[in-house]
This record gives structure tokens, C-alpha cells and sequence, in this order.
């Protein structure tokens, strides 16, 4: 049988981490370039980590999802979940009564039907 030490297990997730960083760095220069062209990679990364952390506030912890969040940050402001312009999308993301996932969706539907 294997057993992973706690000290394993960490130096596992902070190597995850870094991979999720690594693509998420190269979605946003692909697919937000006008966005970010200018940014310097050490403030990407900065800005994914405040994003998986908030993420995190929020319950939102798969990978796709955190994805996505992050990509609101882009798309809406990097403060959206606070900013009373988007008070819509910080009220969803508080709802406890309602999955991760449905929230998510809900403000990307909401956005979609705004357009």
C-alpha cells in the first residue's frame, strides 16, 4: 500500500498549483491578449493567486471553475465580487444555499442574456 506524508502531499499541491498557474497564464495571454498585453508575468500570476484565493472564498475549488472566475475577473473587473456595479454577481456568489457551480453559471447566463 502507499502512503503519501503530509510534507508529499504538499509539495504535490504547491506543484498542481504551479501548473494551474502555468495555464492559466497562457489562457489569459491567448484569450484576454488585449487585456494583458502589456502586463508583466509576475502581476498575472499574482492576480491568478488573488483569484484562486477568492475563488476559494467563495467555495469555488474544481479547476474549471476557478478558471472561470478568474475569467470574470477579466471580463468584469478584478474587484467584481465587491464592486456595487456587479453587486448582482457578489450577491450569487454569497448564495450558500446554492452550489458553486449554479452560481457560476447563473452570472455567466446573466451576462450572456445582457449582452
Amino acid at each position: 500500500m502507499l502512503h503519501i506524508r503530509q510534507e508529499q502531499m504538499k509539495v504535490l499541491g504547491e506543484h498542481m498549483l504551479r501548473k494551474f498557474e502555468d495555464y492559466m497564464v497562457g489562457h489569459l495571454q491567448e484569450d484576454f491578449a488585449d487585456e494583458v498585453k502589456n502586463t508583466p508575468e509576475d502581476f498575472l500570476r499574482a492576480t491568478i493567486q488573488k483569484g484562486i484565493s477568492k475563488a476559494e472564498s467563495y467555495d469555488i475549488r474544481i479547476e474549471y471553475n476557478v478558471e472561470r472566475y478568474i475569467d470574470l475577473m477579466f471580463i468584469l473587473s478584478p474587484d467584481f465580487d465587491r464592486a456595487e456595479r456587479f453587486q448582482w454577481a457578489g450577491e450569487l456568489l454569497r448564495n450558500e444555499h446554492m452550489p458553486a457551480l449554479e452560481r457560476i453559471n447563473r452570472i455567466y447566463y446573466h451576462l450572456e442574456k445582457n449582452q
